[in-house]
């Protein structure tokens, strides 16, 4: 195979792989430092939910005045770093969004990332409204608040989002996967092989590939299509991600037949 042809396709071989193997890596980006951050917040955390329980215990033990204004603050401190917490994962989720290749459906993503900033916002107003907060006895409706909003809205668009990442990230590297096949296939009938044999069970297991790979995303898709943005539940995330993954790890024995046939070439 004459070296610049060679140096053409290989660059699309290696931007395949990479999105089979590792789709979200992109070194220390948006992305990465929005799971830095995370994982800084779910440390102060746990922090603030130990000294919360241990003011808790004190007070429903004790019931003074003293005890009830420690429970007071560290209750406060708890409520604020769980919507930290949130707000965390949801900057995380959606710039996670913004690394996926969209292919054209831009107004799909912005119409999505949208139903992630109105979380946000939630999250905002109910970081002034615990500020703001004097009594115990608010912070314990505004935690019930907070619990009520993650479990009726918040929880229900995350899964509707996720489970949508998860076919288009999977739809975007069939696409690579398409255009490099194609790039080779359109190789090897401008210059023609002795090892005709071996290039047809090539192009048949590259054919089969892809044939499995869009059976697990059609399946998967027809499950999005019936989640509502406001129903969505984990067990129809779950059903999509698993078929999700059984399209990448089908992709993923592309690897050795494009160095199978580049060795050939």
């Amino acid at each position: 195979m004459p070296a610049f042809k060679r140096h053409l396709l290989l660059p699309f071989v290696f931007l395949l792989f990479s999105f089979i193997l590792t789709p979200l890596v992109f070194g220390k980006t948006a992305l990465e430092n929005a799971r830095d951050d995370y994982t800084f917040q779910f440390t102060k955390y746990q922090e603030a939910k130990t000294n919360y329980l241990q003011d808790k215990a004190a007070y429903e033990k004790f019931k003074t005045a003293i005890s009830k204004n420690e429970a007071f603050v560290s209750t406060k401190d708890y409520l604020l770093q769980v919507s930290k917490l949130y707000s965390s994962y949801l900057l995380l989720v959606k710039e996670r969004g913004n690394q996926i290749n969209w292919a054209g459906k831009e107004n799909q993503r912005d119409k999505t990332l949208k139903l992630i900033d109105e979380d946000i916002a939630y999250l905002s107003d109910y970081t002034n409204r615990t500020k703001s907060a004097q009594t115990l006895e608010e912070l314990t409706a505004l935690s019930v608040d907070l619990s009520t909003q993650n479990k009726n809205k918040t929880l229900p668009k995350l899964y509707k989002v996720l489970s949508l990442y998860e076919v288009t990230e999977t739809k975007s590297t069939l696409n690579y996967l398409n255009t490099t096949s194609q790039d080779v296939e359109t190789y090897l009938s401008n210059n023609p092989s002795q090892n005709q044999s071996v290039i047809a069970n090539w192009k048949t297991e590259i054919a089969n590939i892809k044939n499995t790979t869009n059976s697990f995303i059609e399946k998967s898709e027809q499950i999005l299509a019936k989640t509502g943005e406001d129903t969505a539940k984990y067990n129809e995330f779950e059903e999509i991600s698993q078929r999700t993954n059984s399209a990448k790890s089908t992709m993923k024995r592309s690897q050795n037949l494009f160095q199978e046939i580049l060795r050939l070439l």
